[in-house]
């Protein structure tokens, strides 16, 4: 659910400011206790002194466009000013949801001052990372401008968020995975996947090929077709693991 946020100091007498702003708007002592969710006496305690410190002007419009307020804690790293904010539904994150999007910006640090360019396809690169009951694409995450490989250093341009990458989900999905990396094919490559872990081959339908299963799967391959790159796809648990996964490929 995404809504406006008034970020005000955390020792301000905030309710009952705004239960006096309220009544001198022409709200009942009722209505009052309703919105704040305080008792009406509580209210008709507040409302003995008439001296206003803060109106709180953006909080009362907030009450008069919505009918309705709901007061939380904020925490952050850092100092937040005072105002008005806009929280979008990829702020607001269930504790899964933020272990995975702070598992993928983790994963991408570790790329950091490491030569990948052996590893580079030549359509981007990607990270995606499935809830534990993933069922669409929307319970996937991952970076929606791909990884960026720029004099070594791993960065992407844009936060990681949900149903960001259609194509790497529909891969988690169908092999019931939980994490997974794309990085290119060669010679090289599988030379090395094949002494350190179990892999198996695609086809264009990005199914197994027969007799094989997904099962504690490292490695899948597809060796491309007409319109489709050869790829190496590296599976994990997590994010981080993936990439830990792919260091030993270099």
């Amino acid at each position: 659910m995404k809504g406006d946020v008034i970020i005000v100091g955390e020792d301000e007498p905030i309710k009952a400011d705004i239960a006096r702003a309220l009544c001198a708007q022409g709200y009942t002592q009722n209505k009052i206790s309703r919105l704040l969710g305080i008792t009406q006496p509580m209210v008709s305690k507040y409302l003995q002194s008439k001296k206003i410190k803060n109106n709180y002007s953006q909080v009362i419009d907030l009450i008069k466009r919505h009918e309705s307020v709901s007061f939380n804690t904020v925490i952050s790293a850092e100092p937040l000013t005072k105002g008005s904010y806009h929280i979008t539904p990829t702020e607001q994150t269930s504790g899964e949801e933020a272990q995975i999007l702070g598992d993928i910006k983790d994963a991408v640090s570790l790329m950091s001052g490491v030569d990948f360019s052996s590893l580079l396809p030549k359509v981007k690169v990607n990270i995606a990372v499935a809830k534990n009951q993933a069922v669409t694409k929307h319970d996937v995450a991952a970076l929606p401008s791909g990884i960026i490989f720029d004099s070594k250093q791993a960065q992407s341009f844009a936060s990681p968020s949900f149903s960001s990458s259609s194509h790497l989900a529909t891969l988690l999905l169908k092999h019931k995975q939980k994490s997974v990396m794309n990085v290119k094919y060669s010679a090289d490559i599988l030379k090395k996947i094949k002494t350190r872990y179990s892999h198996a081959y695609l086809l264009d339908d990005y199914s197994l090929e027969r007799n094989s299963s997904n099962k504690e799967l490292d490695v899948m391959i597809h060796r491309g077709s007409f319109g489709i790159e050869p790829s190496t796809y590296i599976f994990g648990n997590n994010a981080k693991e993936v990439v830990q996964k792919c260091l030993h490929l270099l």
